[in-house]
């Protein structure tokens, strides 16, 4: 186990609007191991949440024939990655 964080829609966009001096900074103030937190895990939240940019569902149907993560691509994922 260990301990982690959780990547929102609106600090990856901000995140995204920084310089890659101040990314990796940031990235590394939470991620490395020796000079940073050291955190080791990583969470993503499913829908929007408080700190989404506005209310949005990967599904809006019941039988989930129409989930899509697209709106993750944008901040999200690039951030993860």
């Amino acid at each position: 186990m260990g301990f982690g964080t959780s990547f929102t829609e609106s600090s990856c966009k901000i995140l995204q609007q920084m310089g890659s001096a101040s990314q990796e900074r940031i990235v590394d103030a939470y991620f490395h191991p020796e000079t940073g937190l050291g955190f080791n895990m990583g969470r993503l939240h499913m829908n929007s949440c408080d700190f989404s940019d506005g209310n949005w569902s990967c599904c809006e149907n019941e039988d989930l024939s129409k989930f899509c993560v697209d709106r993750y691509e944008e901040a999200i994922l690039p951030m993860v990655r």
